[in-house]
């Protein structure tokens, strides 16, 4: 499958846990007070198979067993699980059961071998002495196409990568701002630009995250690619003399492509925040990252 293009459209955050679901943590009697009847906490979401905060996931690891979700509540107890599984818009009807397949002691979910490809929401009760704690709710993307893949890992921060890029490309407070359409949460991740013209993404192995003043992006590599690992290549095109109509492409190994609401400014930025190259047209590195690695997949 094509797992990377961008196409014409007409027309969840850095900060949710596997993707756009929100995790519920709070445990409260009908009136809102702190409930002292309940666990402390209700269980804490923390990875699939060690990969924590992804938006997308394999039914395997990078080992090929099972992805296995984990979790911590605190003071748990000899707390039990229970746990549903299904796509979002069937969660509420399916059916409960413990989350180890077993006696529901262990805090672990392990994802069905015969789990079909979309978005898929984990929900997980925890029931001890002390009560039964509120719902711990997430949501995320399942793919095979993840299978057996290792997950990425950069020590460059999103924080520093958009200071760094609103540095270098001047953004202001008048800087255009990318519209209420922009979704980057999977399977089709839509950018809406400044100037109100859209277009869509559709990748399993990068993440888009949208700065807190909604006037930048950051593209990152989450997954390796089949044919060079976790580099996060963008070919940037420049001019090699200001007197001769010379231009030169050159690929980058970009921690994390920024790029401004006006589809035009980006910066390629190292692990070490440094700015590798700045482009005069965004969009341009961007669709050749879509389709250049692999004959035309984002690998």
């Amino acid at each position: 499958m094509k797992n990377m293009k961008m196409t014409s459209l007409s027309l969840a955050t850095a900060a949710s846990l596997m993707g756009c679901g929100a995790l519920s943590s709070t445990n409260a009697n009908s009136d809102g007070s702190p409930s002292d009847l309940a666990p402390a906490g209700a269980p804490q979401i923390l990875s699939f198979s060690g990969v924590a905060a992804s938006e997308n996931i394999g039914l395997t690891d990078a080992s090929g067993n099972a992805s296995v979700a984990r979790w911590e509540v605190a003071n748990s107890g000899n707390a039990t699980y229970t746990c549903r599984f299904a796509s979002p818009d069937s969660i509420a009807t399916a059916a409960q059961a413990p989350c180890d397949g077993a006696s529901g002691i262990q805090p672990l979910f392990t994802i069905p071998a015969d789990a079909t490809n979309g978005q898929k929401t984990l929900e997980v009760v925890a029931t001890g002495q002390n009560g039964t704690s509120t719902t711990s709710r997430v949501t995320f993307y399942l793919h095979a196409e993840l299978n057996n893949k290792s997950a990425c890992n950069s020590n460059l921060s999103l924080d520093a990568a958009f200071a760094t890029a609103s540095n270098a490309l001047g953004i202001t407070a008048l800087s255009p701002s990318f519209g209420d359409a922009t979704k980057l949460a999977h399977p089709n991740k839509v950018v809406q630009l400044g100037d109100d013209s859209t277009f869509q993404i559709e990748t399993l192995r990068r993440q888009l995250f949208l700065s807190s003043d909604k006037k930048l992006i950051a593209v990152t590599r989450k997954f390796v690619s089949d044919n060079n690992g976790c580099r996060n290549g963008f070919t940037i095109g420049h001019h090699r003399s200001i007197t001769r109509a010379e231009y030169e492409r050159t690929s980058f190994d970009c921690a994390a492509y920024v790029f401004s609401a006006d589809g035009r400014a980006a910066v390629c930025i190292d692990e070490n925040g440094q700015v590798l190259r700045r482009s005069t047209d965004a969009l341009k590195p961007l669709r050749n990252a879509l389709t250049h690695e692999n004959n035309g997949y984002d690998q």
